[in-house]
């Protein structure tokens, strides 16, 4: 007999078929948590969900949480219906910290159970955009001309955000905006002086979407770091150039006439 069952289990093995677990008339039900995941780093609203298996009606389920390490318990809801396998949680009525989440329930027939999550990270410090793009454009320019820079930088909350150009030796656009994340957005300058310059930009976002560095916004974004740097050339203008040789030649010529008359 045993070689016959030990045959069939063989064979439902080889077919992938797996064992749901199966609960005595008289034993205790089981929940188990689905989500979060141990290990996890959620932020925000999260839907916490479990599964239970039960011989007789739930006449009641809690769900708690602590912070990882303590014993203490609070209670996110309880006494909630018998037919609810998911309960949304706001994360941001908490410290951002490793937290551990317990479902409790209890049967019909007055036997309890309960699962509890290994430690997950709740996270919910606003994080800032990403490394903005190296300015794409022109590396040898004109004195007077203006030429447009493009770059992008993409935002983990999908937040608008505003860019902050330097366009070296102490020269700044100010903050411009707002684009969308990841939108390739173009800015440009116009360099009065000759000489080498190194240039770079940077993002804030803008999470409450009030504006950045205006008189009615909170600056309540966070920044990214700055770009790498585009180094840029801009050579004295020949015709320009020229143009002064000749008038310190002139006014020479000038002075040399002088001294001779006297």
């Amino acid at each position: 007999m045993w070689k016959k069952t030990f045959f069939i289990i063989l064979i439902i093995a080889s077919l992938g078929i797996s064992f749901l677990p199966v609960v005595n008339s008289n034993g205790p039900p089981i929940v188990q948590i689905t989500y979060p995941n141990d290990g996890e780093e959620v932020s925000g609203v999260i839907t916490i969900k479990w599964t239970i298996i039960s011989s007789s009606s739930i006449k009641n389920i809690g769900v708690y949480y602590c912070m990882d390490g303590s014993s203490h318990w609070e209670t996110l809801a309880s006494n909630l219906d018998k037919n609810t396998l998911e309960y949304e949680w706001d994360t941001n009525s908490v410290e951002d910290n490793y937290y551990k989440i317990q479902v409790s329930i209890m049967s019909g027939n007055g036997q309890n159970a309960h699962d509890t999550t290994d430690s997950f990270l709740i996270n919910n410090y606003p994080q800032p955009p990403n490394k903005p793009s190296r300015l794409i454009g022109p590396t040898q320019l004109k004195v007077g001309e203006r030429f447009n820079f493009s770059t992008s930088a993409i935002d983990l909350d999908n937040d608008p955000l505003y860019f902050w150009f330097d366009w070296g030796k102490g020269v700044a656009s100010g903050w411009v905006g707002p684009f969308n994340s990841g939108e390739v957005i173009k800015h440009g300058y116009t360099w009065n002086l000759a000489g080498n310059h190194s240039i770079k930009v940077k993002a804030v976002d803008d999470p409450e979407g009030d504006g950045h560095g205006t008189p009615d916004n909170s600056n309540d974004g966070v920044e990214s770091e700055w770009s790498d740097e585009l180094a840029i050339t801009v050579p004295r203008n020949k015709i320009l150039l020229k143009s002064l040789i000749c008038k310190v030649i002139y006014r020479l010529h000038l002075l040399k006439m002088f001294y001779l008359f006297i």
